[in-house]
């Protein structure tokens, strides 16, 4: 007969507990795996955030350093518009670069009842454009 404390009990304890131990470890194991791999796909998007900000961030870089190099040949030495009030309608007549040579310019066929005005090329007499 067996007692309590026969040596194969002692190691038959002994390897249950083990046992229980190796499983609590394979678990913290696996919670810790689960929780790395969260972070790690927490990080991979906000990589792929970054690089798309970083993107944008370039290419609006690069489009307002080139915008200086077409835009004042849009509009060169054009800068202040005569126009023409016929009725309630204005219309625009010709453009110079200062506003002196616009007012200095008058029209071949002024009538006197037709208003004109010089206005920079930024003003439209006319109003915002609606829908």
């Amino acid at each position: 007969m067996l007692s309590d404390e026969s040596p194969e009990h002692d190691l038959k304890t002994s390897l249950d507990h083990l046992t229980n131990q190796l499983l609590q470890t394979r678990f913290q194991m696996d919670e810790a795996s689960r929780a790395a791999l969260r972070a790690a796909s927490v990080l991979r998007q906000t990589l792929v955030i970054c690089a798309a900000v970083l993107s944008l961030v370039v290419v609006a870089h690069l489009a307002a350093s080139f915008l200086p190099v077409f835009a004042p040949a849009a509009s060169a030495g054009r800068s202040w518009v005569l126009w023409r009030q016929v009725g309630g309608t204005w219309d625009p007549l010709n453009a110079w670069p200062t506003k002196e040579a616009c007012e200095a310019m008058p029209p071949k066929s002024r009538q006197v009842e037709l208003a004109y005005r010089c206005l920079p090329d930024s003003v439209d007499p006319r109003g915002p454009k609606g829908n």
